[in-house]
C-alpha cells in the first residue's frame, strides 16, 4: 500500500519486502519500521543529507530538521530544492485514512498522526512511517 500512495518508490517496496519475509507476524509497526529505514536512507541519498547510522535512540524527525536548518545556510553541499509538500500531505492523508478504516490505525492513532502531519511544514514519508511504529 505504501507505493500505491507514494510513500514508497518500486524498488524501497522490494527492500522493504525482503526485509519483512524475515518477521514472523508481521504487523503495522513492525511494516512500518522497515518501511522507514528503506526511506530514510533514500531520503537521505536524494537530499545529499550527513549519512548517518541510526541507532535504537535516533530520533529521525530531528536529525532531518537539523539537516535542513544546517543547509538553509550557506554551505558546500548546496541548496535543497523540496516537492510540494501540500499534494504529499494529500496523499500521506488518504494512506493514514486508509489504514484507520482497514483497522489498522486505531481512531487515537489516526488523529494523533494525523495531528502531526497538519502541523509539520515539512514531512517525508520516513516520518510517516516513525509515527506509525511509535505512537501509541
Amino acid at each position: 500500500m505504501s507505493g500505491q500512495y507514494g510513500l514508497l518508490s518500486e524498488k524501497e517496496q522490494e527492500i522493504a519486502d525482503i526485509m519483512l519475509k524475515s518477521v514472523p507476524n508481521v504487523d503495522i509497526r513492525s511494516a512500518a519500521g522497515a518501511c522507514k529505514k528503506v526511506n530514510f536512507r533514500t531520503s537521505t541519498e536524494e537530499l545529499n543529507l550527513d549519512r548517518v547510522n541510526p541507532d535504537s535512540n535516533f530520533v529521525y524527525l530531528k536529525f532531518f530538521r537539523e539537516q535542513l536548518a544546517q543547509r538553509s545556510e550557506a554551505n558546500s553541499k548546496g541548496p535543497i530544492f523540496l516537492p510540494n509538500m501540500d499534494s504529499m500531505k494529500h496523499n500521506y492523508k488518504t494512506f493514514l485514512r486508509v489504514l484507520h478504516e482497514k483497522k489498522d490505525l486505531s481512531p487515537s492513532q489516526y488523529a494523533k498522526i494525523t495531528e502531526k502531519l497538519l502541523r509539520e511544514p515539512v514531512v517525508y514519508p520516513f516520518v510517516i512511517f516513525e509515527w506509525i511504529e511509535t505512537i501509541p
